[in-house]
């Protein structure tokens, strides 16, 4: 866990990797109650647009979420906002990795707004999140 008290502008979030696999996926899904059949049944998930089972998005936006917190420590928890949008699909096994940057930093009277352009990639490139976070510090 990296814990910064001086943020600059431009600063880079540290990259998390991991790899999505099948045993993620249905533990997800025993654990939010998602049992959306284009997760978890190979068969089914065949007659979709995807050809494959997919990973929830909440799994990799978790990942996001971890980058964050291992760089913005408890801030993140308790001053944080994140807007993201899905735009890939994480199929099993594929590895993704994280990004993220300072954007902005602006003062609010005694405070900072710190905003970080914030996603997360396939290993060919791919984005399948992409957003930004706003911290207040």
């Amino acid at each position: 866990m990296v814990i910064k008290r001086n943020y600059t502008l431009g600063d880079k979030l540290p990259i998390i990797r991991k790899k999505i696999t099948q045993e993620i996926i249905d533990s997800y899904a025993l654990i939010s109650g998602d049992h959306n059949p284009i997760h978890l049944d190979k068969e089914y998930a065949k007659s979709t647009r995807f050809k494959s089972r997919i990973a929830h998005g909440m799994i990799t936006l978790a990942i996001v979420t971890e980058m964050l917190q291992d760089f913005f420590s408890y801030n993140l928890l308790s001053n944080g906002k994140i807007k993201t949008k899905f735009t890939a699909p994480v199929f099993p096994d594929e590895v993704v990795n994280t990004y993220g940057k300072i954007s902005s930093i602006n003062k609010i009277g005694n405070k900072k707004n710190i905003t970080c352009e914030i996603g997360c990639l396939k290993s060919n490139g791919e984005k399948v999140i992409e957003g930004e976070a706003i911290i207040t510090i």
